[in-house]
C-alpha cells in the first residue's frame, strides 16, 4: 500500500501518464480504509476532517495531471505545425523542378524537330541545284550568251536562297540555344537555393511568434591597418590602436603614455553576412552582441556597431562616445556596456520590410525599418577608437547566451 506522498510522486511520473484510472481507484481505496481506522477509534471528527484531507489531495493531483496532458496536447500540436511546414515548403519545391525538367525537354524535342526541317531543307537544296544545273546544260546548247546570263541569275538567286535559309535557321537555332541555357541557368540556381535552404534549416532556433534565430559560426576580420603595430611591435607613428585578438575579441594596443600621439579608429566587418532565407514561411532573426571594456580618462574612446548594405554599401548604426554621466548630448557607454545589433527578414511571401534593432545591456534601445536601403545581404561591423571588444555571435547560446532575451523579442510589421 502506497503512502499519499509516494502516490503523488507516482502520479507526476510522466512514465505513469497511462494509470490514470488504477491511480485514482488506489487513492479511494487508501482514503476509505483511512476513515474507517479513524472512525474505529471512535473520533467522528477526526475521520470527517481526514476524508476531506485527501478527497482534496486527490482533486489537486488530479488537476496536475489534466495539465500535464493539456501540455503535452500542446507540445504535439506544435511539432505537427513545424512538419507540415516543412513538409509544404518541400512540395513547392518539388514541383517547381518538375515544371522545369518539362520546359527543358520541350526544349529540346523543338530544338531537335527544327535540326530535322534543317535537314531536309538541305536536301531540297541539294536537289534543286542539281535541277538548275541540268537545264543550264540544256540552255547552253541553244545559245551561250543567253545560258551564261540566265546562269549567273540563276546562281545569284540559289545563292541568295541559300543565305536566306541559313540566316533564318541560324536566328532560330541561336535563339533556342539561348533559351536552353536560361533554363538550364535557372534550374541550377532552384537546386542550388535548395540546398542552401535545406543546410541552413538545420542551423537555427526555434522562437516565438513563427520566428527562428540563425546560428552562425562567424569572426572579425580587419578593414584598416594604417594605424597597427608591425610584427615586432614598435609602434606607427607613436598611435594608440585596437587588434584583433582572436575570431571574436578585439584588443586595445596603448601607445600613447608619455609620447605625442593620436588614438586611430579601426573598422571590423564580420566574415560572413546576413543573408535573406529564400521560399521560407518563418521570420529570420540574426543578432550579435559585443561587450565593450575601457577606463575613463582624457583621450576619446569611440564606438559604433551595426550592419552594413552589401549592395549599396550604405551604414545602419548605432554609435556613442565615451563620457561622464551628465553630458547627455551624444549616447554615452562606460566600461562593460553591452551593445547588440540585430535583424529581422519577414518570411518571403509577405509585403513586409525588413528591420534593424539595437539593445544595450539587454534591453531594447530602437529600430531601424529598411525601407530605402532593402537587401538581401547585410554584413555585421564594429567601428572602436581606443576600447577593447568582446564579442558574442550566438554560435554558443548554452554556454554563452546573449544579454538581450531574443526568445522575447517582439516582431514590428512594416507593410508596404
Amino acid at each position: 500500500m502506497r503512502t499519499p506522498n509516494k502516490l503523488e510522486e507516482w502520479a507526476l511520473s510522466t512514465k505513469n501518464s497511462d494509470n490514470n484510472e488504477t491511480f485514482r481507484e488506489e487513492l479511494e481505496n487508501f482514503t476509505e480504509k483511512s476513515c474507517l481506522e479513524t472512525s474505529s477509534i471512535g473520533d467522528l471528527s477526526t475521520c470527517s476532517s481526514c476524508c476531506l484531507s485527501k478527497n482534496s489531495k486527490i482533486q489537486s493531483l488530479e488537476l496536475q495531471m489534466e495539465r500535464l496532458t493539456i501540455k503535452i496536447e500542446r507540445t504535439n500540436l506544435s511539432l505537427e505545425k513545424s512538419i507540415l511546414e516543412r513538409e509544404t515548403i518541400n512540395f513547392k519545391h518539388e514541383n517547381e523542378i518538375r515544371n522545369l525538367k518539362q520546359n527543358f525537354q520541350k526544349l529540346n524535342e523543338e530544338n531537335n524537330k527544327l535540326k530535322v526541317e534543317n535537314d531536309k531543307k538541305d536536301e531540297k537544296i541539294n536537289s534543286l541545284e542539281e535541277e538548275i544545273k541540268m537545264i543550264t546544260q540544256k540552255i547552253s546548247y541553244d545559245n551561250e550568251n543567253k545560258v551564261e546570263i540566265k546562269q549567273n541569275s540563276h546562281e545569284l538567286i540559289k545563292e541568295n536562297n541559300i543565305q536566306l535559309l541559313k540566316i533564318e535557321n541560324g536566328e532560330r537555332i541561336n535563339f533556342l540555344e539561348e533559351e536552353i541555357k536560361k533554363t538550364t541557368d535557372l534550374f541550377d540556381k532552384k537546386i542550388g537555393d535548395l540546398i542552401e535552404f535545406n543546410n541552413l534549416i538545420n542551423n537555427v532556433v526555434s522562437l516565438s511568434n513563427c520566428m527562428v534565430f540563425v546560428i552562425i559560426k562567424n569572426k572579425w576580420s580587419e578593414l584598416d591597418s594604417v594605424s597597427k603595430c608591425d610584427t615586432v611591435k614598435n609602434c606607427i607613428n607613436i598611435n594608440g590602436f585596437v587588434n584583433i585578438i582572436n575570431d571574436e575579441n578585439i584588443g586595445l594596443i596603448n601607445c600613447l603614455e608619455g609620447k605625442r600621439g593620436s588614438n586611430k579608429t579601426d573598422v571590423f566587418y564580420a566574415e560572413i553576412s546576413f543573408k535573406k532565407i529564400q521560399n521560407y514561411s518563418n521570420y529570420s532573426l540574426y543578432y550579435f552582441e559585443c561587450l565593450y571594456e575601457g577606463e575613463l580618462n582624457n583621450y576619446g574612446k569611440y564606438i559604433s556597431i551595426g550592419l552594413e548594405n552589401c549592395r549599396t554599401k550604405e551604414w545602419i548604426e548605432f554609435y556613442a562616445e565615451c563620457a561622464e554621466e551628465d553630458k547627455l548630448s551624444t549616447p554615452t557607454w562606460k566600461n562593460g556596456d553591452i551593445f547588440g545589433c540585430g535583424l529581422v527578414y519577414p518570411p518571403t511571401f509577405i509585403n513586409e520590410f525588413p528591420y534593424v534593432f539595437f539593445t544595450k545591456n539587454g534591453k531594447y534601445i530602437r529600430r531601424v525599418p529598411l525601407v530605402n536601403s532593402n537587401s538581401d545581404l547585410y554584413n555585421p561591423f564594429i567601428s572602436v577608437q581606443c576600447c577593447s571588444v568582446k564579442t558574442n555571435f550566438g554560435d554558443d547560446l548554452e554556454n554563452k547566451p546573449f544579454k538581450y532575451d531574443i526568445s522575447k523579442h517582439l516582431i514590428i510589421k512594416y507593410i508596404y
